[in-house]
């Protein structure tokens, strides 16, 4: 500032100095130098200084036009802040020896900048030296470009949500020099904690063989290594992947280690989850398999066994052999109707209820399966939780979580139901991944009991796998839970531990929509219907059940066509000249399905009514044949009572109109479910 400027008066000088002496002063090659005599005259200024001041190139060769004042007012133009009296006072100075130790920073013309100092040589004499300091101001900006630069990238990696690491290599123990927060974070240490330390503060690493390998074969040759781990606690399992690179010097020596921590744990239990869906989803294709073909074989046995009691006194032995065909079929009709339910391939009717309502209901069915020993409780927190599903599929699913938390306390104790909605934020990670509703109902049923080991833990959605003595259990209660829930767009999750209990929580999306209003029809007794004056095409492939289906319809007085393939049901429609009233199809046959054949012969006769039956669903992602949703369809094994009254209510009218509804390729004219025919 103009502020360290001092004025005195001096004497008029004479100009003896010498020359040479001076002008060896004034030269330089970097310095700018002009001086001033007593009189504020300019006497000699080197090339530098024309340089870093214009209007010294308008004072002529000799310089004579160019005083001090000229130069103060050149200096106070380009100073930042100008004092203005200083400057006057300045002006009123006599000449160069008014001014003693002048020096200010001063912005010339094309941006340089320059420290301009005055400094008597003589009594009359006075020097202005100007040092350019622009690249001096230039290495200063790009020093504090490079430490907000640096601040910020450091700032960065400290709140990086991956960990990271660095260590050196050079000093024994390789100790760590850096970590950032999400590090420390990982391991629950201060980084304090952890600087200076070696690598063996993390006994879950170091104590890992292949981990450790790795470590030795990167602080010896320098190879760079990526690794998985987890890292155990009380309260849970981290899954990590550490990649750790080596950072070389220009020599080629190994300078630094930078090891750079992902929590991969969410992505572990996502691909555990989806290897689980993969695994169940295979096993039931298996599953659904064999429970398609047993279907087959249980509806010959049980249809025959009917059709051998016809006319046999009730009470005669023969009868009672029969009856127990009979039962031997149905306890194997519902063992397949497990492996369907597993699979989710069990045909079922869909609708909106009340889950809170449903719950109080089954409490009076649950509580004769739990002994006196446990403390049962069944309680609802919030009314109107509407979930789409079936009540018969809560049921169950209610059934077996029970039973399994009973079975778990042979000695008595606390078993709990409990149902609350929630929100989203609620849910495990492996459930929230799958489903992107907002609300659920929060089903849970807890017990005090034995706890799950953890190797068993995995296990326990796998069908026929269980725990519990031969004969106790199927293995198959907790994979038809869970199948169930996944149908219904949910998801399952288990907490246990050992010697303290299990709680299985069940999440099904909440649904908008008004509850359903059941369907019910009239009661019939099967053996008193007739099917007179009817025309009836059977398509099966399974030659057994089309003998037993044919026969029960010629009984009931209907005319029968038989088939035994799509493309034979097209022949025999074709050599019969009278009207085909109905088309009862299996929906899987060789050559042609029965989707397709009823499509053809719709088109050749319109008014033909369609029902469809199969030991496979009619829709969903496992139905090999999609059915329209609206035809109607009869599950195998076939129910015959069932059959019977389907039959005649289609035929008869009986069933809602839903032909508007119905899609183009196959148009029934009447629908049904078969949780609509009682």
């Amino acid at each position: 500032m103009f502020s360290r400027f001092f004025l005195r008066s001096r004497p008029s000088s004479q100009d003896c100095c010498d020359r040479k002496v001076l002008e060896a002063a004034l030269d330089s090659h970097t310095l700018g130098k002009i001086m001033f005599n007593a009189e504020g005259l300019m006497v000699y200024a080197n090339a530098v200084a024309y340089g870093f001041v214009p209007a010294l190139k308008g004072a002529g060769a000799d310089g004579k036009g160019f005083r001090l004042p000229h130069f103060i007012d050149y200096l106070f133009d380009h100073a930042a802040d100008v004092d203005v009296s200083l400057k006057n006072a300045l002006g009123e100075g006599s000449g160069a020896n008014s001014i003693i130790n002048f020096r200010e920073v001063v912005a010339l013309e094309g941006g340089a900048l320059c420290v301009v100092e005055a400094k008597p040589l003589v009594e009359s004499y006075t020097l202005f030296v100007m040092t350019d300091i622009s690249r001096d101001r230039q290495r200063e900006e790009s020093l504090l470009y490079l430490n907000e630069n640096n601040y910020r990238l450091q700032k960065a990696i400290q709140f990086a949500t991956n960990g990271l690491v660095v260590s050196d290599p050079k000093v024994e123990g390789n100790p760590f020099i850096f970590v950032n927060g999400a590090f420390c974070d990982f391991f629950g240490l201060k980084p304090e904690q952890m600087i200076g330390k070696s690598w063996d503060i993390l006994p879950d690493i170091t104590r890992n063989e292949k981990i450790a390998t790795s470590l030795i074969q990167a602080v010896v040759v320098g190879k760079d290594a990526e690794i998985e781990f987890s890292v155990k606690n009380a309260q849970e399992t981290r899954w990590f992947a550490l990649k750790l690179s080596a950072v070389k010097d220009s020599a080629g020596r190994v300078d630094l280690f930078v090891g750079v921590f992902t929590d991969t744990t969410k992505l572990m239990l996502r691909e555990a989850e989806a290897y689980q869906g993969q695994k169940l989803e295979a096993l039931g294709k298996l599953a659904g398999g064999v429970a398609h073909d047993f279907n087959n074989i249980l509806s010959i046995i049980d249809g025959f066994s009917i059709m051998a009691a016809k006319g046999l006194d009730p009470q005669s032995e023969a009868a009672q052999y029969l009856l127990k065909i009979q039962g031997a079929a149905k306890r194997g009709a519902a063992l397949t109707n497990k492996m369907l339910t597993f699979s989710r391939h069990k045909v079922v009717s869909r609708n909106v209820f009340d889950l809170s309502a449903l719950l109080e209901d089954q409490k009076i069915l649950l509580d004769p399966l739990v002994p006196a020993s446990v403390r049962f409780s069944v309680r609802a927190s919030e009314p109107d939780l509407r979930v789409s599903g079936t009540q018969d599929a809560i049921a169950q699913i209610l059934m077996n979580l029970v039973v399994n938390a009973r079975d778990a306390m042979p000695g008595g104790g606390t078993l709990s139901v409990d149902l609350r909605g929630c929100g989203r934020s609620e849910l495990p990670e492996k459930v929230k991944n799958r489903t992107q509703e907002k609300r659920f109902a929060k089903l849970t049923v807890s017990d005090t009991g034995t706890g799950i080991e953890p190797k068993v833990l995995e296990k326990i959605f796998d069908p026929f796998f269980t725990t519990k003595p031969q004969g106790k259990g199927t293995g198959l209660g907790l994979s038809i839970v869970y199948g169930l829930v996944r149908e219904m767009g949910g998801g399952v999750s288990v907490d246990s531990r050992l010697g303290e209990g299990t709680a299985i929580t069940v999440f099904l999306p909440l649904s908008e929509a008004p509850v359903s209003k059941v369907l019910s029809g009239t009661v019939r007794d099967p053996a008193t219907l007739k099917l007179k004056g009817y025309t009836i095409l059977v398509a099966e492939d399974e030659p057994e059940l089309l003998q037993i289906v044919c026969e029960m319809l010629e009984k009931m007085e209907a005319t029968v066509l038989r088939a035994s393939n799509g493309n034979e049901a097209l022949v025999v429609q074709d050599d019969y000249e009278g009207d085909v009233d109905l088309l009862l199809s299996d929906v899987m046959m060789p050559e042609m399905n029965g989707v397709k054949l009823a499509t053809l012969l719709c088109s050749l006769r319109p008014e033909t009514k369609v029902v469809f039956m199969s030991g496979y669903p009619g829709s969903g992602e496992m139905a090999p044949v999609e059915v329209p949703e609206t035809a109607i369809f009869i599950p195998k094994p076939v129910d015959y009572n069932r059959l019977v009254l389907t039959l005649f209510e289609t035929l008869n009218n009986n069933f809602p109109d839903a032909a508007s509804n119905t899609p183009d390729e196959v148009k029934p004219h009447w629908v049904s479910t078969s949780d609509q025919v009682h």
